[in-house]
Order: structure tokens, then sequence, then C-alpha cells
């Protein structure tokens, strides 16, 4: 049970550290694109006194789905951050792994990330390693736990009073 749960962390910090490092790298690929499009928009507020709300929510009817995928980017990130600090916490495991599940099923049906080709979706792999390592590492802890709740099997072991010359008989 120690080797599942030992691969278990490995598969989290892995799958953590390459979950964090691919969204940060696909949050700075699309944010420089977008970059000159915000910026804009900014300038063109500041410029014609228009309200900034206004013009950032006709930016986000225009662009919305791009603004989706760097707010999941940003999620995909702080996921990763909150599968590594949490390791060893069964509660959270479980919580993980539910957040990778609906993150996969996201990713599969909602953003343009994903919809291009089969190579494509090798990026949930990521999602996988963090999801099933942190069952890996929950169910062990959990039963850890309540072992040690129950006490030894069995009670304590029966005592004899202390007669190191045998004076009180047999």
């Amino acid at each position: 049970m120690k080797a599942l749960e030992g691969a278990g962390r490995r598969m989290v910090f892995w799958g953590g550290v390459a979950l964090i490092l691919w969204a940060a790298y696909e949050f700075a690929v699309m944010f420089n694109a977008m970059f000159g499009l915000i910026r804009t928009i900014f300038e063109i507020s500041r410029d014609a006194q228009y309200p900034l709300s206004a013009a950032l929510s006709t930016m986000f009817r225009n662009s919305g789905t791009e603004f989706l995928t760097l707010l999941f980017l940003l999620g995909c990130v702080a996921l990763g951050a909150f599968a590594l600090l949490t390791r060893g916490r069964p509660v959270a495991g479980f919580v993980t792994a539910a957040l990778c599940a609906l993150a996969i099923l996201y990713v599969l049906g909602h953003t343009p990330l994903m919809r291009v080709n089969l190579l494509q979706k090798l990026k949930l792999l990521p999602f996988v390693l963090v999801g099933a390592g942190s069952v890996l590492t929950a169910v062990p802890a959990l039963r850890e736990r309540r072992a040690r709740r129950k006490g030894p099997p069995g009670g304590p072991p029966p005592t004899r009073p202390y007669d190191p010359f045998r004076m009180k008989g047999p």
C-alpha cells in the first residue's frame, strides 16, 4: 500500500508541475496575443471619455471565449498549486480529484484550446495525473486514519502482578 501511496504522490507532483507550466505558457501566449486589444480598449476609453465598463462589456461580448480561456488557464495554475500544496491531506485529495474531473469535462467541451486536433488532447494528461494521484494518495491516508482511531486490534495484552520470587504461589 505504501508503494501505491508513493506513486500517487509522485503523480500529483509531476502532474501539478506540468499543469502549472502548461497553463502558464498558454496564458502567456494568449495574453500576448490579446494585449493589443486590451491596450486599445483602455486607450479608447481614456481618450474618448467612454466609460470603461461599457468598453469592457463590448470587448467581452465580441471576444468573450478568449477571456474565459484566460480565466480558465489562471484557474489551472491555481489548481496545480493547490494540488502541490495539499498532497498529503485526504479530503483535499478528493477535492482536487473532483476539480480535475470538472476541468477535463470543461476542456473537452468549451475551450478553443482542445478543439484543434487529437494531439491537443494530450494536454489533459496533467489533469489525469493530478486526479489519479490525489485519489491514490487519499485512500491509504483515510484507511490509516481510520485504523488509528480504532486502536490496536484485540485490546491490551493481559497483565500479571509483579512477583519476581513467586511468593504468592503458582
